[in-house]
């Protein structure tokens, strides 16, 4: 698996269009090391001691992803996975003081499910919705 910190979500293109408080970061390796584009759009969210995370697929992504949340005492405490038929964004919300890590796993050759990415530090993002749109696999 593969470490990413919040600072390789550094590509700032700015506020979108249809929303002021929201800004559209993309990783600064792209695409990352499995070939992955994973882009990060962040917006206020009302709980400002917990996260929303967000998963939703590109136009051209056919396989299954995962984005879950990993506990500090290493369980799972929040997951959302979509697929080729499940395109449209889902979420979770999950308390900082819990979390540990966010992991993001796809499936590879012959389905099989593989953890690929985790970045740390979730506090760092307290307050936030953090919709990833991955894009490229």
């Amino acid at each position: 698996m593969h470490n990413i910190t919040w600072e390789d979500f550094d590509q700032d293109f700015g506020k979108t269009q249809h929303s002021p408080d929201q800004v559209l970061r993309g990783i600064n390796d792209e695409p990352l090391a499995d070939g992955d584009m994973i882009w990060l759009t962040e917006a206020a969210a009302p709980w400002p001691d917990k996260i929303e995370v967000v998963l939703k697929l590109g136009g051209k992504v056919t396989w299954w992803k995962e984005v879950k949340a990993i506990g500090r005492d290493g369980k799972v405490i929040g997951r959302v996975e979509r697929d080729k038929g499940t395109r449209n964004p889902r979420s979770f919300v999950v308390s900082l003081a819990d979390l540990d890590r966010l992991v993001f796993s796809k499936a590879k050759f012959l389905g099989s499910k593989t953890e690929m990415y985790s970045v740390g530090n979730p506090q760092q993002k307290a307050g936030r919705k953090l919709q990833f749109s991955w894009d490229k696999d």
